[in-house]
């Protein structure tokens, strides 16, 4: 069984039992009981503290460390608790503060929320211990926050660890952007737009990497279109319109992938074959047609359709401009002619019986058909001119002078016609202007390259472009565009390349440069990010770079600038909140906030862990705060002197502790509140002291005994007005008087001396007993609060200082003050004083006759008694032993904070930093869970001497006390 549950068991059996059970062991109970309690309850204070900063984990970590703390909640809370509250009320033994059950209920309930993520939370711990990558981790967690929205600790990592997920996208982005690695762009830039992200992605990033996926997807797909454009200009040589046709789609669907135009040179060298692409489309379309046409001809021969339809259908044929196949033209004009002896043939027949009368009309007839044949000749040669002049437009001038041989010589009946006249004259000057043209593209080509590729006529070289119609001349401008291409690539290429190296050269200097070490000097920080961005406003100026190249690589530089600039405002933002928590100010409250602050500023810093934990305590420092303004209004002195103001005291202190339920002086106070509340029943009218023992002073045979002493050494006690009465004189003297031989002081007793016996003196002296209660009087008239602990002692040494006074009423005063001292023995005498008290009690010495010297006690009595008082413990120890516990229970509240400071590491020792110099001989004290206040270090000869073992037992931003000149305990010195 459990130590807590051993002591519960032993308060539940107290409160059950009918036997009475010692003072001792019941206090030792309710202080170990209230022990457990504070310390249950500061264990339920930091599972409270990290429940409402999200610490699930950390909760029940410290609850599931030994003694669990749910068990130990439930062994406390036990059912006969208000019994044994009523007790300690009634017994004034230390009372244990009020559990936090609304804390152990809501840690309960913690335990069955975490149960839902423990496969995930031991999956993220595995991954931390494996050091897995950001982005693996970062994924886990934002599962585990959807899956535990309770804990905000989760969002709160989360953006740490985006923070830090970030800065590493940025430095892999740079490197990346060094050796053009898209793939590993594409990747960050996939990263950075997936969803969940809690931190706000910096926009300049997003748009570098945008920039730079553009740049190289711009960079990747203009490569690819320069690789397929060789195989595409051998294609066009060799006049492979299909093969043309495909790479052309191939490089468009490149370039509109890449969302990139081919630049102006290289889209020079496309457009002619793409022109070409299409005109040969349009060819084959209108070659397409025109054999459609051709088949139509041949079908409306072969169907032997009606002249018209036949007619329509050649006319359709000659729409094109083609030549039509011989033998469809032949079959076609023989149709024709067949048709016309047909005719003629019947007609023939018709008019065979017809006279001679219709001879002139038959001439006349011939002759229409001659003038018919003739116009359709002409027709034709018109035609075939057209079609030369237009071959000759086209720059082919031997076709058209070919066609223009054929007419001329299978036509000659046709030179005399108008038409065919002027469709001649239209030729020759066509045959003039190509050769014109011919040589005005040579003049203009010589004069575009009279400068060389290095630097051509781009105005000549338009010219001779537009004049360019023949497929050597159109080859000669491809060709010459392609050198100058290559050239002006080439000068691209080195520009460009000169450019990523002095954008390479000066990232590397920003990371020379720009070190931790430079951030620490502001103003040579901000030198040199002055002249780092002078230089990168030259590369941003420079002409003549190829713009993704330019955008990604300042893209780049301005991101690493910028990083730089944000480490070193980070470590000023640092330094200055490092600064405000070493000199936080005078308080608590002013401790907690610059704490808060730096965690603020500084999340990452692995301090901030530590500075947490150090926020968990400010409702106890505040408490010691307060409780140090109360001391203050007691000051110079914290006993109380008089009785009401011992009173006032308590109610002050009661009222503290109602105000500061979690001040880490609860137990001290406790200490003191019993004292307090002994004193004041000392001192009060009504008790022990003022009733009891001045009644024993006040008693005839304490306060009125006089003695009468004889020659031989027998003693009476007498009343202050005995008359002794003498007769005779010498050895035949008599005296006669009234002595007190017992207790009854009204019945007192004749006693008569002879001669050889007569008093020393006749008039009584003061008895020991009398003088001891005159100056005990005068002591309990001066008994208050200061020195009520030590007032029974006082008594005491006063009484055993009396040598002349009967031991047998000694012993009966002694038992007298001891058992008055009873009520205030348990806080004050050492047990050696009972054992006396119950000697005394059983030797009976009230029952001892000493007043009557004729029967005086007997010898071996008298001796006891004797011996018991000679074993009464050493007074002045037993004083010394009170003061020094009086003295330790002040120094335990005397708190008297002259300034405050922060706990902080200096390496491997500690360091106290505050806003007021400390003075020597003040000490630092510091709060703990457990122990209270303990001192770590002092202040001497201007320097703190910090003990490390004890400074190292609290975390690091710990709010340190100092304190001032010792309060003194005690009003005066009895």
């Amino acid at each position: 069984m459990a130590h807590y549950q051993e002591i519960v068991d032993r308060l539940v059996t107290i409160l059950s039992s009918s036997k009475t059970v010692g003072a001792e062991e019941v206090e030792e109970c309710a202080n170990a009981y209230a022990n457990l309690c504070y310390e249950a309850n500061d264990r339920l204070r930091i599972c409270d503290d990290s429940l409402r900063r999200g610490l699930r984990s950390d909760a029940i970590q410290v609850a599931e460390t030994e003694p669990n703390l749910l068990d130990l909640v439930v062994a406390l809370d036990f059912p006969e608790l208000p019994q044994w509250r009523e007790a300690c009320t009634l017994t004034n033994f230390r009372e244990a503060p009020p559990l936090l059950m609304e804390v152990a209920a809501a840690l309960n309930e913690v335990y069955a929320a975490e149960q839902g993520v423990s496969n995930l939370l031991a999956h993220h711990r595995l991954m931390a211990l494996a050091r897995a990558p950001l982005t693996q981790r970062l994924r886990l967690m934002r599962r585990i926050a959807d899956l535990d929205p309770t804990s905000s600790f989760w969002e709160d990592d989360i953006q740490v660890f985006e923070r830090k997920r970030l800065e590493q996208i940025t430095t892999q982005f740079h490197n990346a952007v060094r050796v053009s690695d898209s793939n590993t762009i594409s990747q960050l830039r996939d990263e950075i737009n997936a969803p969940g992200w809690r931190t706000q992605v910096p926009r300049n990033l997003l748009k570098s990497l945008d920039n730079a996926f553009a740049h190289l997807a711009a960079a990747s797909g203009l490569a690819e279109a320069c690789r397929l454009l060789p195989k595409l200009n051998d294609a066009y040589s060799g006049m492979a319109h299909q093969e043309c046709k495909t790479l052309l789609a191939q490089i468009l669907a490149i370039m509109a992938a890449a969302r990139v135009t081919l630049p102006p040179d290289l889209q020079e060298q496309v457009d002619p074959i793409r022109d070409w692409v299409l005109e040969q489309d349009q060819l084959l379309e209108h070659q397409a047609a025109f054999r459609e046409a051709c088949e139509s001809l041949q079908q409306a021969i072969d169907t032997n359709q009606p002249t018209p339809a036949l007619e329509q259908a050649y006319q359709r044929t000659l729409s094109f401009h083609l030549e039509l196949d011989e033998e469809t033209e032949s079959r076609y004009r023989q149709r024709l002619a067949s048709r016309a002896v047909a005719i003629r043939h019947r007609r023939r027949l018709f008019y065979v019986g017809i006279g001679a009368a219709f001879i002139i009309i038959s001439g006349i007839v011939t002759l229409v058909a001659y003038r018919s044949m003739l116009s359709h000749e002409i027709a034709d040669a018109h035609q075939t001119l057209a079609q030369a002049i237009s071959d000759i437009q086209q720059g082919d001038i031997d076709k058209g002078q070919n066609l223009r041989k054929l007419v001329v010589e299978q036509h000659p009946r046709v030179l005399h016609s108008l038409l065919i006249d002027q469709d001649l004259n239209d030729l020759d000057s066509a045959i003039d202007s190509e050769n014109k043209r011919r040589a005005d593209f040579k003049q203009h080509m010589a004069a575009a390259l009279a400068a060389g590729v290095e630097k051509p006529d781009d105005a000549e070289l338009q010219n001779a472009n537009g004049l360019a119609k023949l497929p050597q001349e159109t080859a000669q401008i491809d060709d010459l565009k392609s050198r100058i291409n290559e050239f002006n690539a080439q000068m691209q290429q080195e520009r460009d390349r000169q450019f990523a190296a002095d954008g390479a050269a000066l990232g590397t200097l920003v990371d020379q440069t720009l070190t931790p070490q430079l951030m620490s000097s502001p103003d040579d920080f901000t030198k040199q990010i002055d002249v780092l961005t002078n230089k990168e406003e030259g590369l941003r100026n420079r002409n003549g770079i190829s713009g993704g190249l330019r955008d990604a690589q300042l893209a780049s530089l301005d991101a690493l600038l910028k990083h730089r600039q944000q480490d070193f405002q980070a470590q000023q933002d640092q330094r200055n909140a490092w600064h405000q928590l070493q000199n936080f100010g005078s308080t608590a409250e002013e401790h907690a906030a610059a704490l808060k602050q730096y965690i603020a500023t500084c999340p990452d810093d692995p301090r901030c862990a530590t500075f947490n934990l150090a926020l968990g305590r400010l409702d106890a420092e505040r408490a010691v705060e307060n409780w140090s303004d109360v001391v203050g209004k007691m000051s110079p002195k914290i006993l109380p002197v008089s009785l009401a103001a011992a009173t006032q005291q308590l109610a002050e202190i009661k009222d503290y502790n109602s105000q500061n339920p979690s001040s880490p002086l609860a137990g001290p106070l406790q200490d003191y509140l019993a004292y307090l509340n002994k004193g004041i029943e000392a001192v009060s009218t009504d008790g022990p002291w003022n009733t009891t023992y001045r009644s024993l002073l006040a008693n005839p045979l304490v306060q009125d005994l006089r003695y009468l002493e004889a020659t031989d050494g027998q003693r009476f006690y007498v009343m202050p007005d005995v008359k002794v009465k003498s007769d005779g004189s010498g050895d035949f003297l008599t005296q006669t008087f009234d002595a007190v031989t017992s207790p009854d002081v009204t019945s007192p007793t004749s006693i008569t001396l002879k001669g050889d016996n007569p008093l020393k003196d006749i008039e009584p002296a003061l008895s020991p007993q009398a003088a001891f209660a005159k100056i005990a009087s005068r002591q309990l008239d001066a008994l208050d609060c200061s020195n009520w602990d030590v007032f029974g002692i006082n008594e005491l040494r006063e009484l055993t200082a009396s040598k002349d006074m009967n031991p047998i009423l000694q012993a009966i005063m002694l038992q007298h003050i001891l058992q008055t001292n009873q009520a205030t023995a348990a806080w004050s005498l050492p047990t050696g004083f009972d054992d006396v008290s119950k000697e005394l009690a059983q030797q009976n010495v009230d029952d001892i006759q000493w007043l009557d010297p004729t029967h005086p006690p007997d010898a071996n009595v008298l001796q006891d008694v004797k011996s018991t008082i000679a074993g009464l413990p050493s007074l002045e120890d037993a004083r010394a032993s009170i003061v020094q516990r009086r003295n330790a229970m002040v120094k335990a509240i005397a708190i008297n904070i002259a300034g405050e400071g922060i706990l902080l590491r200096s390496g491997h020792s500690y360091e106290i930093d505050s806003s007021t110099a400390p003075a020597d001989g003040q000490i630092a004290v510091v709060l703990t869970g457990d122990k209270g206040l303990i001192q770590i270090g002092s202040y001497s000869n201007s320097r703190w001497a910090i003990d490390p073992t004890t400074a190292g037992s609290v975390p690091e931003g710990t709010l340190v006390f100092v304190l001032g000149s010792p309060i003194s305990g005690v009003a005066n010195q009895p």
